[in-house]
């Protein structure tokens, strides 16, 4: 009940955070329509040449607040989809610009790519690249995201010692053993972002492609898994 209740009011938060948002689908929309609107790609430039939206331009974002910029009026701004925090700053930023009326894309790159919009490549064949994400940046996400799940697929044998108990060092984030066991509903509706932690044994990498295969795209691989949590206090290690 604890669990459901929390992924109900990660939904009416996420919602919250949509309406004021432009959603994928609109911004498909309008470019297929060829709609006036300018949309900013606020990654990094080897993000942003890897791939990105069509006829998106790149300004990172900590060029935001500096950038000068003509007077571009509608724009669209978003990031990998995982720091909203790096996200609103970049908006408010643009936003305060002369003849900008800025706003964020709902769920960033990362969903624009998962539900299959069109994307820019890099000629030739390129590797698959999963999600990853370091340490840093796991804990600069929690503090902006209140949709994030942990997907706790340690395994003892090949884990550290002590394995820290993640319950005890989030006590406000949720942790699963599996991803096929939540409620699919309630993850229509939430759509939260898994965070898949192992024993650093490969384990992630496998149970993203099984994720993918089973139509669960919305999840980062925490670099290292449970080594990222050796230098932690003993207070935080059961």
């Amino acid at each position: 009940m604890k669990f459901q209740l929390m992924i109900y009011i990660f939904g009416v938060l996420v919602v919250h955070y949509a309406a004021n948002a432009m959603t994928l689908s609109s911004l498909n929309e309008k470019i297929t329509a060829n709609q006036k609107i300018t949309i900013i790609d606020i990654r990094s430039t080897g993000q942003y040449q890897k791939s990105h939206i069509p006829g998106a331009i790149n300004i990172p974002a900590r060029l935001c607040p500096y950038k000068k910029l003509p007077r571009l009026e509608h724009v669209v701004v978003y990031g990998d989809g995982l720091n909203q925090k790096t996200l609103h700053q970049a908006v408010s930023a643009l936003d305060k610009k002369e003849g900008i009326r800025a706003e964020a894309l709902d769920g960033g790159f990362s969903q624009w790519k998962a539900n299959n919009y069109p994307i820019t490549k890099s000629p030739g064949m390129t590797r698959e690249e999963l999600p990853y994400i370091t340490f840093h940046d796991f804990e600069n996400m929690i503090t902006s995201r209140t949709d994030i799940l942990l997907l706790d697929i340690r395994n003892q044998a090949h884990s550290s010692r002590f394995m820290s108990d993640l319950q005890y060092r989030y006590p406000n984030i949720p942790v699963v053993h599996s991803p096929f066991r939540v409620n699919q509903k309630q993850m229509k509706q939430s759509h939260p972002l898994f965070v898949v932690i192992d024993s650093g044994d490969g384990a992630s990498e496998q149970m993203a492609h099984r994720m993918k295969s089973a139509g669960i795209k919305h999840f980062v691989i925490l670099t290292g898994g449970e080594q990222s949590f050796q230098f932690l206090p003993k207070s935080a290690i059961q």
